[in-house]
């Protein structure tokens, strides 16, 4: 907020140029008149500006959410914009902004692998056979520590038998 108001105050000598509400839809055509309205123009005016201001103090690389919780605070509209999947229109706008202001775009995740049924099957029943293999076996090792300790106990109580005779 201090850099804004310091490259407003100095006007002489700004420190990145703000741009007017013609130059905005001249810089971003999908934001006219007929799919804002004039306040909702006049948000996102604030909002590109406060960016290309935030960004001198800012490196926008991994900084996304900082930088459009901070314009959102000093655009005037009072909303805060939660980026994502389920993101509104207004949200959209922002990060439009943010995209082109700072030249970065988002890596597209690559594709999930997805496996046809025969394939999920074979998976499934090699699975199932390797935990019917692990369930023997710790099966087999407790009845075999079973056996052990029953012999233990029964000489255990030889022991007992022959000290009282």
């Amino acid at each position: 907020a201090v850099v804004y108001y310091i490259s407003l105050k100095n006007a002489a000598a700004p420190i990145v140029r703000t741009i007017t509400a013609q130059e905005m839809i001249k810089e971003y055509p999908q934001f006219n008149l007929d799919s804002c309205d004039v306040s909702e123009l006049q948000y996102m005016r604030n909002f590109c500006n406060a960016m290309k201001v935030a960004m001198t103090v800012i490196s926008p690389r991994l900084n996304k959410k900082l930088l459009i919780d901070i314009c959102a605070k000093l655009e005037g509209s009072g909303r805060s914009y939660v980026t994502g999947g389920c993101q509104h229109l207004f949200t959209e706008r922002r990060v439009m902004i943010y995209e082109q202001e700072s030249g970065i775009k988002p890596i597209p995740r690559p594709s999930r692998r997805t496996a046809n049924s025969e394939e999920a099957e074979e998976r499934k029943k090699k699975y199932r056979r390797l935990n019917d293999q692990a369930f023997h076996q710790v099966n087999n090792f407790n009845q075999e520590t079973n056996k052990s300790s029953d012999a233990l106990n029964q000489e255990d109580n030889k022991v007992v038998d022959l000290s009282h005779q």
